[in-house]
């Protein structure tokens, strides 16, 4: 079983030596949908400038002057002033207009990576980590909030841990349950996939055998690790993070977790 909601002791099982607060937490994927939607406004600041704004010079250059004070009426409030003069501004709005598009772009996508775990950053309040999912937590307890989600088609529990109103922490859990427990093996591996993809390879990455009973017969592997004879834990590093992978069990119940420490 892999169903039940873990306790600040679960956690801290599996963390970063050291760590005081639980650990559960996957770095959240950029939002790509978020970003292609500034990337086809950026797009629509070029087409204006290279479609729209000469297409409307030339129609200015081609007009009388009272059309061209129709257009543009503040650069022609001066009648001594040639028209070719007044259009040399124009190529200076736009350029100004695209400086801002491109400089608001950037700001967007660096406060998109700035998250350190979803949409959210160490140091929130209790308040503000709710504001961030837009929707009431499933289940509270004292130092932590518990949502729902999925991630690579599998389900998981949304960890956050908070200690004096602030996020120190948070992760993932696995809820999916398998009778055959090799599959949580595979699971394992396919989030460390996803993670070496992103971070590089682990600091460490280690396959730890409590007890050799089934250490030559890889069909129990996931046997042995629900009965706590076999243990899999990564962990990376980031300048405000640790992370650590792990996937371990007792009981004849796996637990899978993904864990985020701040700094």
């Amino acid at each position: 079983m892999c169903s039940h909601s873990p306790s600040l002791e679960d956690v801290t099982s599996i963390g970063y030596s050291g760590a005081s607060a639980s650990l559960f937490l996957l770095p959240q994927t950029l939002h790509a949908a978020y970003l292609n939607h500034l990337t086809f406004c950026l797009l629509y600041f070029f087409s204006f400038g290279v479609i729209l704004c000469p297409a409307a010079w030339v129609r200015i250059t081609s007009s009388s002057r009272s059309q061209a004070f129709r257009y543009y009426p503040r650069l022609y409030q001066s009648e001594g002033v040639e028209k070719e003069e007044k259009m040399n501004r124009k190529p200076y709005n736009f350029l100004t207009v695209l400086a801002l598009a491109i400089t608001f772009f950037t700001n967007i996508s660096h406060a998109a990576q700035d998250f350190d775990f979803r949409k959210t950053r160490w140091g929130m309040s209790k308040e503000e980590v709710i504001q961030s999912e837009g929707k009431k937590p499933i289940n509270e307890v004292a130092t932590q909030i518990y949502y729902r989600d999925s991630i690579l088609d599998r389900k998981v529990l949304v960890i956050y841990t908070i200690t004096n109103n602030k996020l120190r922490a948070g992760g993932y859990t696995l809820e999916d349950e398998h009778t055959n427990k090799n599959v949580y093996i595979d699971d394992y591996k396919d989030f460390k996939g996803v993670l070496i993809d992103k971070y590089g390879s682990p600091m460490s990455d280690e396959v730890i055998w409590h007890n050799s009973l089934y250490i030559n017969d890889s069909q129990r592997w996931g046997l042995a690790v629900s009965i706590g004879h076999l243990e899999y834990k990564c962990r990376w590093e980031t300048e405000r993070n640790v992370l650590v992978l792990g996937l371990h069990g007792d009981n004849n119940e796996v637990s899978l977790h993904i864990a985020y420490i701040g700094k």
